[in-house]
């Protein structure tokens, strides 16, 4: 999915270049996601006003994996949906492609997503609306909680 478009780097004034050529003369969109390159996702059910995502990980079958928050205004929980590598919601993964993590907070926000190598999934955050609070959930491949990790899956 992503070999068309070769690496980003940015120069010591912030400027963004592919391989060495400008982003003006480069035009990454892989038809292969999405059937255009872009790929809109619909969680279903989750007030999509209050959904955010804010990072993704690819996974090593060129699937990804976004995480951020949904829910309702001062009650959002984790999110993590996986695409497949064509952009659709992959149904093997929590429900139809989402999992959604309640720890136990208010206002709760993935802002990092890693991979592990045995494929588990680490999502950070905070929770709280006025003083956060870090938060840590893992995700077993199939985007259950991984009860291993802190007993619950989230520390």
């Amino acid at each position: 999915m992503f070999g068309g478009c070769g690496r980003i780097a940015f120069d010591p004034d912030r400027d963004a270049s592919v391989d060495g050529l400008s982003c003006a003369d480069v035009y990454c969109l892989d038809p292969s996601l999405g059937g255009d390159g872009i790929v809109s996702v619909d969680v279903g059910g989750v007030d999509n006003l209050n959904f955010g995502y804010r990072a993704l990980a690819v996974l090593p079958d060129d699937g990804l994996v976004i995480a951020g928050q949904g829910g309702s205004p001062g009650a959002t929980d984790l999110v993590a949906v996986q695409l497949t590598e064509a952009g659709s919601r992959d149904a093997s993964f929590g429900v139809g492609g989402v999992a959604s993590v309640d720890a136990g907070g208010t206002d709760e926000r993935a802002i990092s997503v890693a991979l592990a190598p045995d494929g588990r999934i680490l999502l950070a955050g905070a929770t709280g609306p006025t003083t956060l609070a870090g938060v840590i959930a893992r995700l077993r491949p199939d985007g259950q909680l991984d009860p291993t990790f802190d007993g619950d899956g989230t520390l």
